[in-house]
């Protein structure tokens, strides 16, 4: 879109409570294109206490990446301060990119379009395990549910204008019951979609990091590390400077050993994204003059890492886990950094080196589609989640 289109004009009354700024009447709700269209500042506002994966720099560098066209539905008080914001993407073509679209969370990788699922607008913070939907932390809960509404209904109307049959809002932790009672009393089928891994990490070293583990682990964990500092591979690390072109090969090897398509054209584009998206940490080893491979982490704040590439040679000295695990474990010991996040998949590895994991839902709605059709395979998807989960996260099972 070319410019912000008013979409609500309810004036706005506030004012200020024990608790928090208090707004009495609806916001007025605008769209934009892009986030090219708000200023920084204004963003930077609104995102004061909210995780990196919401700050302006990501969500501006992940526009094109995965959708066919992005809306930010935006929650203005009439002085001109941001209140809110809901970031929504469209799927409404074939499926290539299956993390998002309502058709392939619920029914997997199938290319056989579901009317009652396709196409779909989804909120969502795309590269992270986030919900696309902030509000300003300063305001008491009742305005904070006011904004939420109205950015609810913005999103509700905007997917029914572009024809679409689903919507879903995506990645809430099982902890923001205030988001999750407000989806569920809109008629959003809830389901357990997935979990993000986050090692705590304690202060100190990498020995205190040890004596975390159960013996058995910490025993592996130590022969993995020793093993790798007796190679003679040499560790360096730095910021995004490290992210460089001669990378690329060894990622694209990396994603097709596991069965993810890439190609080098992909994987730089995703390298100029990620320099742009927030402060990076890399961690880049070399075997003489091989890369042996390397791992690259967001900051946020003074005491989080998030995860965002990794990729090693095949066979070598446990290069993987330690670039992943234990080098970044060790300076986040050492610098006061108290989580790491590892994101979704690969869960064996992840809690058998500390990990713990936070369940993630996805909450869907009908639009112009069959909602008993997509409420089934939003409970079947819960069930089938469940049970991959639930050696890991006990309580699931219940």
């Amino acid at each position: 879109m070319a410019g912000a289109v008013p979409r609500r004009a309810a004036p706005v009354h506030s004012g200020r409570s024990g608790q928090g700024v208090t707004v009495t009447d609806p916001p007025r709700v605008t769209v934009a294109g892009s986030l090219s269209e708000v200023e920084p500042a204004r963003w930077a506002s609104l995102a004061t206490g909210w995780p990196v994966e919401l700050s302006h720099a990501w969500l501006r560098a992940e526009e094109g990446r995965t959708a066919a066209a992005q809306w930010y539905l935006l929650a203005w008080r009439p002085d001109g301060r941001l209140l809110g914001a809901l970031a929504a993407y469209l799927f409404d073509g074939p499926i290539t990119h299956t993390a998002y679209p309502v058709q392939s969370v619920l029914r997997g990788t199938s290319q056989d379009l579901d009317p009652a699922l396709h196409p779909s607008l989804v909120c969502v913070a795309p590269g992270s395990y986030r919900p696309g939907l902030l509000s300003d932390r300063t305001l008491d809960a009742e305005s904070t549910t006011r904004v939420r509404e109205a950015l609810l209904t913005a999103f509700e109307e905007h997917a029914r204008g572009l024809g679409c049959a689903a919507i879903s809002v995506m990645h809430v932790s099982g902890g923001d019951t205030g988001l999750a009672g407000l989806l569920a009393g809109r008629g959003y089928a809830k389901a357990l979609v997935s979990a993000d891994a986050v090692l705590r990490v304690p202060a100190g070293s990498f020995p205190d990091y040890l004596a975390t583990l159960p013996p058995d682990r910490r025993r592996k964990v130590r022969r993995e590390r020793r093993t790798f500092l007796d190679s003679g591979v040499t560790v360096h690390a730095g910021g995004a400077e490290l992210l460089t072109e001669s990378l690329a090969p060894l990622l694209v090897d990396h994603y097709r050993r596991y069965g993810h398509p890439a190609d080098e054209r992909g994987v730089l584009d995703r390298f100029h994204r990620v320099r742009r998206q927030g402060e990076l940490r890399v961690f880049l080893a070399r075997a003489g003059d091989e890369i042996a491979g390397f791992s690259a982490f967001f900051t946020d704040g003074a005491d989080r890492l998030v995860g965002r590439l990794y990729a090693a040679r095949s066979a070598g000295a446990f290069e993987y886990f330690n670039l992943v695990y234990y080098e970044p474990i060790t300076a986040a010991a050492r610098d006061g950094i108290r989580a790491i996040h590892y994101g979704s998949e690969s869960f064996d590895a992840k809690v058998f080196r500390g990990c713990t994991l936070r369940p993630l839902y996805g909450h869907f709605g009908s639009v112009a589609g069959d909602a008993g059709t997509l409420s089934r395979m939003a409970y079947e998807r819960c069930v089938a989640e469940r049970t991959r989960l639930r050696d890991f996260v006990p309580h699931l099972a219940e």
